[in-house]
């Protein structure tokens, strides 16, 4: 009973001294609206307070309910449970106003629970009152994620956070950003990236008051540009004339790779995967008919176009491709075709314009299919042949590879023979002989498979034709470096490198590029932002992040980037993304090889 009087009695005091002699009003009986034993908690709003920052300065206002009428000014705010957090302090309103603050700049983060009333009776029962959990978070990162960029356009994201004292010093302790990007110390991720690489990394930012706070960010960096058709139109045509244009693309990754996505070519014209559509018009018509491009990444675009070819509707040119079918062949066993043409402009060059052989099999210029199918299955591809009046015409062909063989083929097979003046065909061949010839004429000239060849040195600077090294295959053939580069890693040096004649380097015929040696170092073309692992098979396989490339090849990564122009691009095929170490080992790749050989094409 004496507390409860003593208590009375402050808050008496306490009004008496705001409000004046004669400003209090009966204090109103218990109802609903106080509940038994504590004030209503209906009458002061906010519901809840929202959540504040460490070190961020913060005012939390509550007011009372103009609808307490029987309530008097001026009130006094109370905390009467719980406590405030640390830096914190009850701010009474200024006379008249119903509406009080809590202020300060909190020292301390967690979640602190308290009771507030607005005093205005003698008996504190009937105040009103509200309880609220003040929560104050520790310092963060308030950026979530980082803007995506391009490759070789400027670029700025500027990182912030909520909470903590000033100033903020940013740092990076683990991962790392896409070449040519930065972090500064004031939380700026700037500069231009070089590669489309997608990083990983944890930004850290530390206040003046030693708090500390982390987050993780992906950032991926894309080609600058869009994949699309830049080819608008195609011109218009006529039986029986020639034709030969090439479809352009631009952004997304190169290589790029071409295909008919709906309707039909003119008739006599084909599409190669490199976006060459040629042929001898066959057929007067109007042709519409749209066209697919991919790119590395999978990346497609499609384009629209109608071509409209005149004339009679008859070829006016005497060629034609002889084949009409092409016979089976069977897995292990040797095959060999060739293919015949007929006209009056020979001599002819024949090209594979789309689709893809069974694989084991080689497409020559001189019209001849041949090698040892691996796989069974069935190929379909288109071949063109031209004459010496640059008329050309295509045939669609299909090659189904059957069961499987013990190896005991002949190695020779009857083709078509060659093709006389007229454009008839004659005789019969083995191809076989030519790989025979080959090696024949390597023994003759006393050079060996596996040897590095050259010319003599002519003492003059201004030609580089001397200063070509080439490598004997086991085709027969040399293959040529591209460069420097490519042949150290191969070789340490030119120690072993045998001079031939003119002569004798004529009677070598030329072969495919040597490509990189698997494993040893990663290539970049010069318009492709993507960085390449070489596989095994003259195959190229991205690699998706700069984790993944400094797992394969250290720290220093990009110091094994080499960049190659893009005349290379059909030196080699595109295989599957490498995303992680386990995807892609150099050490399997580089010691399951060791020869040029092992890398070249099967001819």
């Amino acid at each position: 009973m004496y507390s409860s009087f003593r208590k009375g009695l402050t808050v008496f005091s306490m009004m008496m001294s705001l409000a004046g002699v004669g400003l209090f009003v009966s204090a109103p009986s218990a109802s609903a609206d106080s509940g038994t034993g504590t004030g209503p908690t209906n009458l002061i709003s906010p519901a809840t307070l929202p959540a504040t920052y460490i070190g961020t300065y913060t005012e939390w206002s509550m007011t009372l309910s103009p609808t307490a009428e029987s309530i008097v000014t001026p009130i006094v705010w109370m905390i009467t449970s719980g406590s405030l957090p640390s830096g914190m302090t009850l701010q009474q309103p200024p006379s008249g106003s119903r509406t009080a603050k809590i202020v300060g700049t909190p020292t301390l983060y967690g979640s602190n629970t308290i009771t507030i009333s607005a005093v205005t009776h003698m008996n504190t029962a009937y105040d009103p009152q509200k309880t609220y959990t003040l929560v104050v978070r520790p310092m963060e990162i308030s950026t979530l994620t980082v803007q995506e960029a391009r490759t070789g356009v400027p670029y700025a994201q500027t990182l912030l956070v909520a909470g903590g004292t000033a100033p903020h010093t940013w740092s990076m302790p683990e991962g790392s950003l896409p070449q040519g990007l930065i972090l500064s110390p004031a939380g700026v991720i700037s500069g231009t990236p070089t590669y489309a690489l997608g990083t990983t990394f944890t930004a850290q930012v530390n206040d003046s008051a030693g708090h500390i706070a982390y987050r993780q960010f992906v950032l991926d960096v894309r080609p600058d540009q869009d994949l699309a058709i830049s080819t608008t139109s195609v011109p218009t045509g006529s039986v029986g004339q020639g034709y030969s244009t090439n479809f352009a693309a631009v952004g997304g990754t190169a290589a790029y790779h071409w295909s008919l996505d709906s309707g039909t070519l003119p008739t006599g014209l084909a599409l190669s995967d490199a976006g060459r559509l040629s042929g001898t018009f066959g057929a007067a018509g109007t042709y519409t008919f749209s066209l697919k491009v991919t790119d590395a990444a999978s990346r497609t675009s499609t384009r629209s176009y109608t071509m409209v070819v005149s004339g009679t509707g008859t070829v006016g040119s005497s060629l034609a491709i002889g084949t009409s079918a092409l016979p089976a062949a069977t897995v292990g066993a040797w095959y060999g075709f060739n293919l015949g043409a007929t006209g009056e402009s020979s001599p002819y060059s024949w090209s594979r314009v789309d689709g893809s052989l069974p694989a084991g099999l080689t497409f020559d210029p001189a019209g001849a299919i041949y090698g040892t199918p691996t796989t069974a299955g069935t190929s379909s591809f288109t071949v063109s042949v031209r004459d010496a009046s640059a008329a050309s015409v295509s045939r669609a062909y299909t090659i189904t590879v059957t069961g499987t063989s013990t190896g005991t083929g002949t190695g020779t097979t009857t083709g078509t023979g060659t093709t006389t003046g007229t454009g008839t065909t004659t005789g019969s061949g083995t191809v076989s002989a030519d790989l025979a010839a080959r090696l024949r004429n390597l023994d003759t000239i006393g050079a060996t498979i596996h040897q590095l060849i050259k010319l003599p040195d002519d003492g003059n600077r201004s030609t580089q034709e001397d200063s070509a090294v080439y490598y004997v295959g086991t085709d027969g053939r040399r293959h040529a470096f591209p460069n420097e580069r490519v042949f150290f890693t191969w070789y340490a040096g030119f120690d072993n490198v045998r001079v031939l004649t003119s002569a004798q380097m004529a009677s070598i015929p030329l072969g495919a590029n040597a490509t990189y040696h698997p494993g040893v170092r990663m290539v970049k073309f010069t318009t492709d932002p993507k960085v390449y692992a070489v596989d095994a098979n003259r195959m190229l396989r991205w690699v998706g992040t700069e984790e993944v490339a400094k797992a394969l090849y250290g720290e220093k990564w990009s110091n094994y980037v080499d960049d190659i122009a893009d005349t290379f691009y059909l030196d080699y095929s595109f295989g599957t993304d490498v995303r992680s170490s386990s995807d892609f080992s150099t050490n399997v790749v580089r010691g399951a090889v060791s020869y040029v050989s092992d890398t070249l094409p099967v001819r």
